[in-house]
């Protein structure tokens, strides 16, 4: 049986306990870095995300209002073009019936004409925007997408130097 003094047992057990506290505390301290960087990293991305998104959503409302804009002025030439038929509709002779669609032909073709410019022209238009949103929602999420990547590359940077450390320092006891 190998005789080991008392004093010098105890010395060791000291030591092998702080040891294990060290190391152990030192886990949990980088843990609790690494998750506390993880969190706020995904704090950062869903920020990011919802600014997008709340952007996007603000600039199709606003789009929402011109489309509602063009709609009742193209509304409201056809509904012009078609009262103005109308009214020629009301002659009982027919003379005087064509007379009247002949007298509000060329009137009524330039306002067909501009409602198909301006319908064409705001179909495009809208059409481009809305491309457009998505486009800058799609960038807007992947840079988002970016930080987060970073941020946790660098928190696991963090972690793996963290517990090197640690390592380190209980090698050198």
């Amino acid at each position: 049986m190998c005789k080991v003094p008392q004093r010098q047992l105890l010395g060791w057990l000291l030591t092998g306990l702080l040891l294990v506290l060290t190391i152990a505390v030192g886990d949990d301290l980088c843990h609790d870095e690494f998750a506390m960087a993880s969190a706020n990293a995904s704090n950062t991305y869903s920020n990011s995300f919802d600014i997008c998104e709340l952007t996007a959503n603000e600039t199709k409302i606003e789009l929402s209002i011109d489309e509602e804009l063009e709609r009742l002025q193209i509304e409201s030439a056809s509904s012009a073009v078609c009262n103005s038929l109308e009214l020629c509709n009301l002659h009982n002779d027919d003379l005087d019936y064509f007379q009247c669609i002949n007298d509000k032909g060329p009137g009524n073709l330039q306002v067909l004409d501009e409602i198909t410019r301006n319908s064409t022209s705001a179909h495009t238009r809208l059409r481009e925007d809305y491309s457009a949103i998505q486009k800058t929602l799609i960038l807007c999420t992947l840079e988002a997408q970016e930080v987060y990547m970073k941020s946790m590359v660098s928190a696991y940077e963090e972690l793996h130097l963290c517990r090197s450390q640690i390592e380190d320092y209980v090698e050198i006891d």
